[in-house]
């Protein structure tokens, strides 16, 4: 008996949605969040919009979960390899999270490498592995690494770059310590580190006056940091009448350029921290009191004191009525 023919198959299969993605001209992505729930997300869009749509989509899968990110898989990568802007992206929201997996998944599958703005972008984050991954890529000794990690303020995650990249401790890494208002690092920089120099002293008085806290200023006075005139004028600007105090209080003497703005601006709370921990105030300043036009500065002069001419109160005679 012959056996039968084979039947020929002209029926066409059924399509999947990936192979229609890519014969649409689409894309589908696919992110695995864990290895026990898996979440697939798809997104499908024209070819001049695929770009924002996967940074867009990640970024969200990002945001909504944060988990340690395993595989990314995209569908089509041949297309996605003549744009960097997702990679880009992606390297960014990767070391927000400190996801050094995403990170390494981009360079070792995908071929791309992070620019130094990641590294910095790390470092500012707080993402110790994501910045040692990218140190390993660089090779770099910038300075301004170890400043943005100061900046955030860990001990820990300070340390850990110091000793990746062997960084050398600069001036404006001490300014940058101070302002992340961490009083443990800046207290384990000075015990630790020999920091005597007088441009790191100027960086850290200038940068404690700035933001930091009561407690740092306090101790930067007792390691006996040259906090100047300078110093006054940027609290009195900034309105941090406490610090103000703290360094009146100290003996730091303010000129010109620290009383004169309080006075145009009408800082009453800043014009009566001088008037009551200094005497600089005097007659020199009553033109420029009565020139601001601020009746609130005005009586604060005549309730300390302070003697205007007969010229002025004639020329200003409605603030004396």
């Amino acid at each position: 008996m012959t056996p039968p023919l084979k039947k020929h198959c002209s029926e066409r299969r059924a399509e999947s949605l990936a192979h229609r993605a890519i014969r649409l001209g689409f894309i589908n992505i696919a992110i695995y969040l864990t290895p026990l729930e898996a979440r697939v997300i798809r997104a499908l869009a024209p070819r001049s919009e695929v770009v924002d749509v996967i940074a867009c989509t990640l970024e969200e899968a990002f945001r909504t979960r944060k988990t340690q990110v395993f595989h990314v898989n995209f569908t089509v990568r041949k297309f996605l390899r003549g744009s960097k802007r997702v990679f880009r992206r992606l390297a960014r929201r990767a070391v927000d999270f400190d996801f050094v997996s995403l990170l390494q998944f981009l360079f070792r599958k995908q071929g791309f490498y992070p620019a130094t703005d990641i590294l910095h972008r790390a470092a500012a984050k707080g993402a110790t592995d994501c910045v040692r991954f990218l140190l390993s890529l660089h090779n770099t000794q910038d300075p301004y690494v170890l400043e943005q990690a100061a900046l955030f303020g860990s001990i820990t995650h300070f340390e850990r770059v110091r000793c990746s990249g062997s960084f050398a401790i600069t001036p404006r890494c001490v300014g940058q310590a101070v302002r992340s208002c961490r009083f443990e690092l800046v207290l384990h920089l000075f015990t630790n580190f020999r920091l005597t120099d007088s441009e790191t002293m100027a960086h850290a008085a200038i940068a404690a006056a700035e933001d930091a806290p009561l407690e740092t200023v306090r101790f930067l006075l007792g390691r006996r940091v040259p906090f100047d005139a300078s110093c006054l004028t940027i609290a009195a600007l900034r309105g941090r009448t406490r610090v103000l105090k703290l360094l009146l209080k100290a003996g730091i003497v303010p000129d010109r350029d620290a009383i004169t703005p309080a006075l145009l601006q009408g800082r009453a709370d800043i014009i009566e921290v001088f008037l009551n921990h200094s005497s600089a105030i005097n007659e020199a300043f009553a033109p420029a009191a009565l020139v601001g036009g601020h009746p609130a500065i005005v009586k604060l002069f005549l309730d300390y004191g302070v003697k205007f001419s007969p010229g002025l109160r004639e020329r200003f005679s409605h603030f004396f009525e």
